[in-house]
């Protein structure tokens, strides 16, 4: 009962005049956005309602529900008095941020981005990036509530059933469920999260959290422009080598043995695959437990039968098809593209316990880097634009170098050793049949690159590596051995994690992020260097934007970032002047701990599939 007490709706523009003058007199304000659409970007996508809290009653203004009481110029003013609040008023306090601040820029102008903001969801993830396998889990207000007051903010409203209709709700309804989610963000921001904050020394990670936010909601704002003619182009292309294979598997004699007892075979169909493989083949290995049939990509690939190399091949077009095709096209069911023609994905900055950023709608970090790349055809610049892909080079080997300070390492890495070369040499020496197998020395030198110095740099045991190479034991071990001596800084380093792991329940990186356990070896290893690397990437991302919004040069503003390459949309007279300014911004990291060279390479195109290198620079040269 107490915690509902306090929403009171604003109907009036008297009473929106008053609700704001109250907000005023505190240092921090409850922010929430109910909407029609998760994001702004559909055709009838609106504000329904807008809540505004002074830590002691929430004000729930009605915006363009269907019961607003607005007339047009009424509404006008109240937008309009909202933007002048955001931009001069106190603190404004979010759950999700970027949620919040993609709509307030929707509804009141890109100008509301420099106002000042706070975040109880980031707070909760500075403290703690959540369970293993879960990634944000846990941070939901819900759930954040339940912990800290001992009650479930959505268990409160019956809205919580509507949150995909809300639009549909009464008035009334709609505001009390609103104004809820606002009285409490700011309440569990200001009591409890920040308090923990700064007690626990997290300060330097929630800030970093923060300056995220208007980076990923301009990225997400600006979109990404496609080009529909591929899109068809590879539909009916992938449309023909489906049909192609499946003409293939249905002329196979035991796929008409299968047609002869159960009809038409259908390659799509997990139900005939498994009655062919283990009720017309008989296969060992396809039945389960529970009495059906597994035919999953894992049991097909170690079946001795021609049919599973044509059921992988038919599976993976299909999935290329429907992932990174079909909800390309413009009109489609589901489409990623919107009425402006872009894409505009939605980037995470809370769902991975490495601090990387995640994306979704469409999940850009795994668009086909080699095989089936030319589905990137589809990501085509305007005309007299092209797209400028930049990667911070080696960025995990570098943050490496920086966190263990191994003096051999890092000499190798200034005067830029091929280590890898080396130990392939060294691995062909002990078993002259990798090269062999991998033909040349640059396809040994990438294998052993993949399986035996990296992973030992990041946690793996001697006998994993020994097993992936299929090395002779004994001589592995020793050139093993050998390994360790020349990087024993690196292997103290490891240690010294593992040991402060154990003592303290998490590891922490050099960026003041933390991660808590549980953590197998490999984890605790790998994290404080790829927390580390992630924050050198997006702190250079989060400059190159402000100075985007700044200077009003939007083409600095990245519209993409997978991994550790960001990715701008730059008009042709721009490009000299846009390169260097995003290369220097990106070897621009200051820190008193780095003590190698950061490096970029940078390839320039007008669609993402023929992207050609432009060049390559250093810090220590530029």
């Amino acid at each position: 009962e107490q915690a509902q007490v306090g929403v009171i709706p604003c109907l009036t523009l008297a009473d929106v005049d008053k609700a704001l003058n109250a907000c005023d007199l505190v240092m921090s304000n409850g922010w929430d956005f109910e909407t029609q659409h998760l994001r702004p970007y559909a055709k009838d996508a609106r504000v329904l309602c807008v809540s505004l809290s002074d830590g002691k009653n929430a004000y729930a203004i009605p915006i363009d529900h269907d019961e607003s009481p607005w007339s047009p110029k009424q509404r006008k003013t109240v937008i309009a008095t909202l933007r002048d609040y955001f931009y001069f008023g106190p603190r404004k306090i979010a759950h999700n941020l970027p949620f919040e601040m993609e709509w307030g820029i929707h509804l009141m102008g890109e100008g509301i981005i420099e106002s000042k903001y706070g975040c109880s969801l980031q707070a909760a993830y500075a403290l703690d990036p959540g369970p293993p396998g879960e990634g944000s889990a846990g941070h939901g207000l819900d759930a954040l509530t339940l912990q800290y007051y001992g009650f479930d903010i959505k268990s409160l409203s019956f809205a919580a059933n509507w949150r995909n209709r809300l639009y549909e709700m009464k008035l009334d309804k709609l505001l009390q469920y609103n104004g809820l989610d606002a009285l409490w963000c700011e309440r569990l921001w200001r009591e409890q999260l920040m308090p923990q904050v700064e007690e626990e020394g997290m300060r330097e990670s929630y800030d970093r959290q923060l300056a995220r936010v208007p980076t990923v909601v301009m990225a997400q704002r600006a979109g990404v422009p496609t080009d529909p003619k591929e899109t068809q182009r590879l539909q009916h292309q992938l449309s023909q080598d489906c049909d192609r294979i499946a003409e293939d598997i249905r002329g196979m004699k035991v796929v008409a043995e299968f047609e002869q007892r159960h009809g038409r075979f259908n390659p799509a169909s997990a139900a005939d695959v498994g009655k062919l493989l283990g009720g017309v083949l008989r296969l060992p290995g396809t039945l389960t437990a529970k009495g059906g049939y597994a035919t999953g990509a894992k049991v097909l690939e170690q079946l001795d039968h021609p049919i599973a190399g044509k059921l992988l091949e038919f599976r993976s077009i299909k999935k290329l098809k429907g992932t990174y095709v079909d909800r390309f096209m413009p009109g489609a069911p589901d489409s990623y593209v919107y009425p402006d023609g872009l894409i505009h994905c939605q980037f995470g900055i809370s769902r991975t316990r490495s601090y990387r950023l995640a994306s979704e709608n469409p999940n850009n970090q795994n668009w086909p880097k080699r095989k089936r790349k030319e589905v990137r055809k589809q990501l085509r610049a305007r005309k007299g634009w092209v797209f400028v892909a930049v990667d911070q080079g080696q960025i995990e080997a570098r943050g490496l170098a920086i966190v263990s300070r191994d003096p051999v390492w890092v000499r190798m890495l200034w005067e830029g050793y091929d280590v890898h070369a080396e130990y392939a040499q060294k691995c062909v020496d002990i078993e002259p049949a990798l090269l062999d197998k991998y033909e040349t020395m640059k396809g040994v030198r990438s294998i052993v690159k993949n399986k035996w110095v990296f992973p030992a740099f990041y946690g793996s045991s001697a006998k994993s590596i020994i097993l992936n190479l299929d090395l002779p034991e004994d001589p592995a071990m020793e050139l093993f051995e050998e390994f360790w001596e020349t990087f024993a800084g690196i292997k103290r380093w490891q240690q010294e994690v593992w040991r402060s792991y154990e003592r303290n329940g998490y590891v922490e990186s050099l960026t003041g992020r933390r991660r808590w356990g549980p953590l197998s070896w490999n984890m605790a290893i790998n994290s404080p260097i790829q927390c580390l690397a992630a924050d050198i990437c997006q702190d250079a991302n989060d400059r190159l934007s402000r100075i985007a919004r700044k200077e009003k040069m939007p083409w600095l503003q990245s519209i993409l970032q997978i991994h550790d390459d960001l990715t701008f949309h730059m008009p042709k007279s721009e490009l000299d002047d846009g390169i260097a300014i995003v290369v220097r911004e990106q070897l621009g990291f200051k820190a008193d701990y780095l003590n190698v060279p950061l490096v970029v390479e940078v390839e320039v195109g007008e669609n993402l599939y023929e992207m050609e290198p432009v060049g390559h620079w250093s810090s220590d040269s530029v």
